[in-house]
């Protein structure tokens, strides 16, 4: 609903013009097909422990991986593989892995 009415009715483009806080253009990509001062984020990431390049929607993930060994101490080891900070139960432990710092904000 945010994006239709941001769209269609140029609520966010309005509001920019008034706080005078329009985006760069030389920092953000347009998105493509939409005719208005909306900036879309950065499509890729690099990694600052192993430098890999990943597409931007796998950062959580990734980071994830590079502390295992310290977040995996701290969840179950058995079924039921249930969230110790909330009352998400995965279906296997690597699941629970991949929750715990991304939903909790260990990783950002």
């Amino acid at each position: 609903i945010l994006i239709h009415y941001g769209l269609t009715h140029k609520a966010v483009a309005k509001l920019l013009e008034k706080t005078g806080s329009v985006p760069r253009p030389e920092i953000c990509h347009r998105l493509p097909g939409i005719r208005s001062n909306i900036m879309a984020a950065p499509t890729t990431y690099k990694c600052p422990i192993c430098s890999a390049m990943l597409p931007a929607k796998h950062k959580s993930d990734h980071l994830t991986v590079h502390f295992k060994d310290k977040i995996s101490p701290l969840l179950a080891k058995d079924v039921p593989f249930s969230c110790p900070k909330c009352r998400y139960i995965a279906m296997d432990r690597s699941s629970l892995i991949r929750h715990f710092p991304t939903r909790h904000r260990l990783v950002d």
